[in-house]
């Protein structure tokens, strides 16, 4: 009974249960309740996603219209050049796009395919320079404009699917969802970007028709200047999304399928 005295070393305050910790509450609401905080949900690899999803489809809706004009305005040399543009694209995603991809890693890979991209991009208005008499070379720097640009393709789209996956992961380990329900965000959000931005990109030749009948002096030949523009500024959007892809994260190493069950373990 000593031990129980107030002044004692011991007291009925040592057998008290210890008190739970509360959560913190907020009670900024208008309503005046008290709510627990929720914790903020990190959106980085959907923000990178969506940067890269911006500069990839303006890199490939050049590449989509300078495809759609390149006969109309190079004749023959157009020919010649979407043809090897096409047969090289088959080559290479048949023999060598996994093994560039695996090479080069996912970012990389879209950084030089979109380079490469761009090369031919910067073709047409190129081509459009050389004078009708040298139709040889005309048709020359098609050509190499159109190989370049099929190697390109080739491991482009198998560069911008491993990207994809790889952003989906992380996304769903940030926001705590499921790999489904993160495909399907990146999946509309790459989608509404891509065909948005071609769209707006095939359009851009129709807002340079007043100038249709001006002509620019070059290399000792008349060139329609807009269609000089529009080879001159389809090159400027290819190059500088290209030189904007090297911005992104790279994923290479970027959540692995045994860190994605971690923190669901850890929840439960």
């Amino acid at each position: 009974l000593r031990s129980l005295r107030p002044g004692s070393a011991t007291s009925f305050q040592s057998f008290s249960s210890p008190r739970r910790s509360r959560p913190m509450m907020r009670t900024d609401e208008p309503s005046g309740l008290s709510q627990p905080l929720r914790p903020q949900r990190d959106r980085s690899a959907y923000r990178n996603f969506l940067k890269m999803a911006v500069l990839f489809s303006i890199n490939h809706g050049t590449v989509a219209a300078v495809l759609n004009i390149s006969v109309q305005l190079l004749g023959d040399a157009g020919s010649y050049q979407s043809g090897a543009l096409y047969i090289t694209y088959a080559l290479t995603a048949l023999m060598f796009s996994s093994a560039l991809n695996e090479a080069l890693g996912p970012r990389w890979s879209l950084v030089v395919a979109a380079g490469l991209y761009s090369l031919y991009v910067l073709s047409l208005p190129l081509a459009l320079m050389l004078p009708p008499e040298a139709r040889g070379a005309r048709v020359a720097l098609a050509l190499c404009g159109g190989t370049v640009g099929g190697f390109a393709a080739g491991f482009l789209w198998a560069a911008q699917g491993t990207y994809f996956a790889l952003s989906a992961r992380r996304h769903a380990l940030q926001m705590d969802i499921e790999p489904a329900e993160a495909n399907a965000e990146l999946a509309s959000a790459f989608a509404s970007t891509f065909l948005s931005l071609e769209l707006c990109l095939k359009a851009l030749p129709i807002g340079l028709l007043p100038l249709s009948h001006k002509m620019v002096h070059v290399l000792g030949h008349d060139v329609s200047s807009s269609n000089l523009l529009i080879g001159a500024l389809y090159s400027l959007l290819a190059l500088s999304a290209a030189a904007g892809l090297t911005r992104v994260s790279d994923l290479s190493d970027a959540a692995k399928p045994e860190d994605a069950e971690a923190p669901r373990d850890t929840a439960a």
